[in-house]
């Protein structure tokens, strides 16, 4: 009980950082898509939806990367 104790310290601040990290890239390239589509004078609630679906898609990738590079791989 306490080794898993032990191992859950020492995995957590590696887990916490990869978080944070993950919610700062997928939340500048929504800011950044964001931008760019209100440049280029588009409705904001169109901005909204494709900031919102650029969050989802970056956080997929992030996710996925391993296993795509994998799939790949294999073909």
């Amino acid at each position: 009980m306490l080794k898993n104790i032990n191992e859950l310290f020492k995995t957590f601040p590696i887990i916490a950082f990869m978080t944070i990290i993950n919610v700062f890239i997928c939340f500048s390239a929504s800011w950044t898509m964001f931008n760019l589509v209100i440049a280029c004078n588009y409705n904001k609630y169109i901005a909204y939806t494709m900031s919102i679906a650029t969050v989802f898609i970056v956080h997929l990738y992030l996710i996925l990367n391993h296993k795509i590079r994998d799939y790949i791989k294999q073909r």
